[in-house]
């Protein structure tokens, strides 16, 4: 590689997002523009549900207020008793539950047990003539026992999550039919000419069988689905779909939707590497650091198997998709999920990029999302080692970012920032340069405050 290739090969300038052409500047193909969508389609759903799980987590506590969720029981079931009411009942209760939580330290326990008798008749006597307790201590009960809220809707972000991939995995199973028809020519389903006939071509004939083919795809497991793309087209396998973490996610799933979110003998059993193992009927649920690396496993799979089969069957189109690819783990790490990046990155070494300037920026990628990870000790060594001298002056910054020598790092900055070596855009956006953006801010400060 020779210092005077351009950054927009790699990650300085997004490849076209729509697939309207591809890097020679030719109308793109229908396969290019249906891979670039999936994959578009994939990562942008994870981050809408992303934003989405950060909204809930910052609620959470306002969504499960026990309080909160009586007085909407309450509401619903008796709509006639005021809200004052209902407030009046609950500030008295959880003067009794506080009573109720001392008697078990308390010395004299009988005397402690008269004080929460007391205060219940109290709660009672306070409430308007004609209005019975039972119905307050009845919602305050199903309240406190009702699961919480955040935890459902977690529960449903999973279930989107692997919704999506599964309809990615049946759009890139659609693609390939659509190129290789021959696929199907194993088929046991048997066709007569009555069935043909009702169509009104054989294009939409075909597409029938098309829908039919990937359907019986679709009910096979996750090991099935794998297992077409290699048999059938000679697609590479994702390591991580051996994975057991991204396993469970896809069998998670299923317990959630089919089994009330608990342990059935079906997840043992597709799983039978899983340790610890929990108990028969075991409550699983979703937190919000499951579904985080959920959330990058189900990427990690999609975006590698729809990386792969581009890599396999797209020829006109080659160079603008590897150039797409080689953007989707900076695309993480701006992201901050360093996780995701890291292993879409170790999906993709060697030789999968046919351009070397490709190949170094995955590496580098890989390299700064183990930074970020609080992992750098395991690539330190290599990066220390890397010989940048023959390379492009972004590649010698990159090396000084990673091993934060921020002085000589700094001065390279000065050097090409608003080249095409380091646009002003790249200098701004690119997550590598955040600790020389902050040393460069520590040096426009005014002498004498203190900093």
């Amino acid at each position: 590689m020779t210092a005077d290739v351009e950054v927009a090969e790699s990650h300085d300038e997004q490849p076209e997002t729509d697939a309207t052409a591809d890097a020679e500047g030719s109308a793109a193909t229908p396969e290019y523009t249906s891979l670039i969508g999936s994959l578009e389609e994939l990562m942008e759903t994870q981050r809408t549900v992303l934003r989405l799980l950060d909204f809930i987590v910052a609620r959470a506590e306002e969504l499960d207020d026990v309080r909160t969720r009586v007085l909407q029981r309450v509401r619903t079931e008796y709509p006639d008793i005021e809200e004052d009411i209902v407030t009046t009942f609950l500030n008295g209760m959880d003067t009794v539950l506080s009573e109720v939580r001392e008697i078990e330290e308390s010395e004299d326990r009988e005397a402690a047990e008269d004080k929460v008798a007391e205060s219940i008749k109290a709660v009672i006597t306070r409430l308007p003539e004609g209005y019975q307790p039972i119905p307050f201590v009845f919602a305050l009960s199903r309240a406190q026992v009702q699961e919480p809220s955040a935890n459902v809707l977690l529960e449903s972000l999973l279930v989107s999550l692997v919704g999506n991939f599964e309809m990615q995995i049946a759009m890139a199973a659609r693609t390939l039919l659509n190129m290789f028809p021959g696929g199907l020519e194993s088929s046991e389903r048997v066709f007569t000419w009555k069935e043909v006939a009702q169509h009104e071509s054989l294009d939409a004939f075909r597409e029938v069988v098309f829908d039919r083919a990937i359907d019986d795809l679709m009910r096979e497991s996750a090991s099935g689905w794998f297992k077409w793309f290699e048999t059938k087209h000679k697609v590479k396998i994702p390591a991580i779909a051996s994975d057991l973490q991204f396993r469970e996610v896809l069998q998670r799933r299923h317990v959630i939707v089919h089994n009330g979110s608990n342990v059935s003998r079906l997840y043992l059993e597709n799983l039978p590497d899983l340790d610890p193992r929990p108990e028969l009927g075991t409550h699983l649920g979703v937190d919000e650091d499951y579904l985080r690396r959920a959330a990058d496993a189900l990427l990690v799979a999609g975006v590698s198997l729809l990386a792969n089969i581009g890599r396999k069957v797209l020829k006109t189109d080659q160079k603008g998709f590897q150039d797409y690819v080689c953007n989707i783990p900076y695309r993480m790490l701006q992201d901050g999920r360093y996780g995701a990046a890291h292993a879409l990155t170790c999906e993709f070494e060697g030789a999968w990029f046919d351009a070397q300037y490709s190949q170094l920026t995955t590496q580098v990628n890989q390299w700064l999302a183990l930074k970020r990870l609080g992992r750098f000790e395991e690539c330190r060594e290599e990066v220390v080692a890397w010989d940048t001298t023959v390379l492009g002056p972004e590649f010698r910054l990159a090396r000084l970012a990673l091993l934060d020598d921020l002085e000589a790092g700094h001065a390279i900055v000065k050097q090409i920032r608003g080249t095409s070596s380091l646009s002003l855009a790249f200098w701004f956006a690119w997550p590598l340069l955040a600790e020389l953006r902050e040393y460069e801010r520590s040096l426009e400060v005014p002498p004498g405050n203190g900093k």
